[in-house]
């Protein structure tokens, strides 16, 4: 499963929109996406990927979609800017 869409799809559906109409470089705030969210989005996508993600990565400043996606589409253990 393609890591960007399944994160396009959950917060889509999480915020009750359809994936296209998602601003893929608005903060995750402007879609009220609160720290409960963030935390079922983990279990979530632990239990899809195999992979633990720390909730205040969705939550920190202003993150995106799209930045959330490029963040959660490198492999393990690999930094921003490596």
């Amino acid at each position: 499963m393609d890591v960007g869409r399944w994160i396009i799809d959950y917060v889509a559906s999480v915020v009750g929109r359809e994936a296209d109409d998602l601003d893929l470089h608005e903060p995750m705030e402007v879609y009220d996406f609160d720290s409960i969210d963030a935390v079922e989005m983990t279990f979530a996508f632990e239990r899809t990927f195999g992979r633990e993600v720390d909730p205040h990565l969705i939550l920190q400043g202003d993150q995106t979609v799209a930045g959330l996606i490029a963040e959660l589409s490198r492999p393990p253990g690999a930094c921003a800017g490596s």
